[in-house]
């Protein structure tokens, strides 16, 4: 996946073994839409951008995505213990709960 994305990484995707995500733009530019589409906003339209073009290269090397594991335009999303949205990233709750789990045995 790594090799397939290289051009991607890390302006547009994260890799992590065989998992990945597609970021987003970093501005939702004051919720802006396009001037030839008043009903698409501009962050949306940028990010189908971003989207089309790394499943294309996906689709190319023959690679398949899990449909119940594929999630997009998504305002979180929980991706190995972090919740990444677009302030950022944290500690799940879960990996939290997980860690006082084990420190009380």
């Amino acid at each position: 996946m790594t090799w397939i994305l290289q051009e991607e990484i890390p302006e547009s995707v994260g890799i992590f073994i065989d998992d990945g995500g597609i970021k987003g733009p970093r501005s939702l530019y004051n919720q802006e839409t396009l001037p030839e589409n008043p009903s698409i906003r501009r962050f949306i339209w940028e990010y189908a951008i971003t989207l089309e073009r790394v499943l294309f290269r996906i689709e190319e090397a023959g690679l398949t995505i899990s449909g119940s594991k594929f999630a997009f335009c998504v305002p979180a999303l929980d991706i190995v213990g972090h919740v990444v949205s677009f302030k950022g990233r944290t500690i799940s709750k879960q990996k939290i709960n997980n860690a006082k789990l084990a420190n009380t045995s």
